[in-house]
């Protein structure tokens, strides 16, 4: 049974003061709202934190209305929409595309990546149990290793299952607890901008803490 994440646990609290060190960031989003329901708390103490912050949306269809919707959250955490890229993959397809265009998937993220040198990436959780989450991952991980500068690794998760379970109790990763009480306010008018709110997205942006997951590969 899969169960929602978005995410709540316990883990280290992350200071803010160590933000600074963070550097130009990049979070990587499978889908469209990725960014702002997993994320939103830590880009906007990024943004207050004067550090270079930029998103990459990989699968969105080309949906313009959903690229507009993306813009609007991205402008209430502090992004501007010349810090957003759409890769443009439909949704539900990444696995495949992954597995029969691997190269060409890497070598289109190392384009968004390279110009942004990012010194932390913000990725999908690599046992996510959404096929668009992994292979996101895949395809990142990939495309970082061709950086003249590998970058520190930050994984957010989304939905957890079994297997989700299953690798964090083998690799154990350091689990960092970002505190955006200060930035609530902020997330939670960037959720609103969405077309559709489900009751999960919004108990998600009236939660005081995000949780990341730091694997030491």
């Amino acid at each position: 049974m899969l169960r929602e994440t978005l995410v709540s646990f316990d883990g280290t609290e992350l200071p803010h003061r160590s933000l600074k060190t963070f550097g130009p960031t990049t979070i990587v989003a499978a889908h469209p709202n990725d960014e702002t329901l997993s994320c939103g708390g830590l880009i906007a103490l990024l943004r207050r934190n004067k550090q270079p912050t930029s998103v990459v949306v990989v699968a969105d269809g080309g949906d313009a209305m959903r690229r507009i919707e993306v813009v609007s959250a991205l402008h209430e955490l502090g992004i501007t929409s010349h810090e957003v890229q759409f890769l443009g993959y439909s949704e539900n397809s990444l696995p495949g595309h992954a597995i029969d265009h691997f190269a060409d998937a890497v070598k289109r993220m190392q384009a968004a990546l390279e110009p942004l040198v990012p010194a932390t990436l913000i990725i999908p959780f690599r046992g996510d149990a959404n096929a668009d989450h992994t292979a996101t991952w895949h395809i990142v991980r990939a495309a970082a290793r061709r950086l003249k500068a590998v970058p520190r690794f930050l994984e957010y998760p989304v939905w957890l299952g079994p297997v989700s379970d299953a690798l964090l109790r083998e690799r154990r990763p350091t689990v960092w607890k970002v505190d955006i009480s200060p930035v609530l306010a902020r997330k939670q008018r960037a959720v609103l901008t969405r077309r559709e709110l489900t009751p999960q997205s919004m108990d998600t942006s009236a939660r005081l803490y995000e949780g990341y997951f730091e694997f030491a590969d």
